[in-house]
């Protein structure tokens, strides 16, 4: 009998103890966090939450000492507005990326056709970046790669699927899916590059005005007939590039869709996303976001 009541001690105390640990861990599992839903070599982001969750791929978070400019990993993650890809390298420094719309990817310098799920097709390629240090090394045995995915098919609303489409003489080129034409954004990190690529456009404001209540005052001036071209899309942008950029009339002008224009200026490149800061037809437009190349 003592033995007996001994014993039930024991499993009393251990499933207590299990029960600790739960609360500790969370919902999300150990220290109670959510991550976003990913297709990479790399961990998941921090930030909003994501509409969907899963657990993070492993991979390098922080920046290291490695090569500076080789890819460390690459993640894909779906927010409620907007789908992100996220490049990560080693080293504590962060290629500088041309970003642009294309009819079609191709390989570099072969020139030939990326397959990609989708119906339009942006391309991100980093200079001073690479997949494999060999052409770098004195020794090749002692070269460093990246040995994650190359290729990701996320499905996203807008995100389809990712590629690599180029490594060739320190330009890291990929190809992107997109089932629409997508407004973007960007940030950088040390050792990390943030696209993001919204169906829409960010709610951030840019130019000229910053705040909706400057977008009134806008307005009203743009009835009484003062900067009237604040009331076309593409006039909006053009303005930007010129006064805020400085390209003049140098660059020329694509219209992606109608809240996406990118433009081009010898080897500059801009992508401009506009929205209506007022929300209603026939009011004024304002930059929402940009992502420039300009070497």
């Amino acid at each position: 009998m003592k033995r007996l009541a001994a014993l039930a001690v024991v499993l009393v105390l251990s499933a207590a103890g299990c029960r600790s640990l739960d609360r500790a861990a969370g919902p999300g599992g150990a220290g109670g966090g959510t991550a976003g839903t990913n297709t990479s070599a790399g961990p998941s982001s921090t930030g909003p939450a994501p509409a969907t969750t899963s657990a993070p791929p492993a991979g390098p978070s922080l920046p290291d000492d490695g090569p500076a400019g080789l890819l460390a990993a690459i993640r894909t993650e779906r927010y409620p507005d907007h789908d992100r890809v996220v490049f990560q390298f080693h080293g504590r420094s962060t290629p500088v990326a041309a970003i642009g719309y294309q009819d079609r990817i191709t390989t570099d310098p072969a020139d030939l056709p990326v397959p990609l799920a989708g119906a339009k097709f942006l391309r991100v390629a980093f200079h001073g970046a690479r997949l494999d240090t060999a052409p770098v090394v004195s020794d090749p045995s002692k070269a460093q790669r990246y040995t994650g995915p190359t290729r990701l098919t996320p499905n996203y609303p807008t995100l389809r699927e990712l590629a690599t489409a180029g490594d060739f003489e320190a330009v890291l080129s990929f190809g992107l899916g997109l089932s629409t034409v997508a407004g973007l954004s960007s940030s950088s990190a040390p050792g990390v590059f943030t696209l993001d690529l919204w169906a829409g456009a960010p709610t951030s404001l840019v130019w000229p005005v910053t705040s909706v209540s400057q977008a009134e005052d806008l307005q009203h001036g743009a009835e009484a007939g003062h900067q009237p071209w604040t009331l076309v899309a593409a006039q909006l942008a053009g303005q930007y590039v010129q006064q805020v950029l400085g390209w003049g009339g140098a660059a020329q002008s694509t219209a992606i869709g109608p809240q996406v224009y990118q433009f081009t200026a010898g080897t500059r490149l801009a992508v401009v996303t506009v929205r209506q800061p007022l929300g209603r037809p026939g009011t004024v437009w304002a930059v929402a976001s940009v992502v420039t190349y300009a070497p």
